[in-house]
């Protein structure tokens, strides 16, 4: 749950909408298909939105 929550602050403190790769990067040993499965849950749980270029945010 953690890390869910790191990455949900990540995503909100970020100022423009952000790739998989690029949150990912805002973590030291971060796996990027792990992240974007936390990305995809919050948009699944309507804590974020993915967008047309397959960026997501808040």
């Amino acid at each position: 749950m953690e890390r869910v929550a790191a990455v949900s602050r990540a995503l909100s403190a970020a100022p423009a909408p952000l790739s998989a790769e690029a949150t990912a990067q805002a973590f030291l040993k971060a796996n990027r298909a792990a992240v974007a499965e936390i990305l995809e849950t919050l948009v699944a749980v309507g804590q974020a939105r993915r967008l047309d270029d397959g960026r997501y945010a808040v």
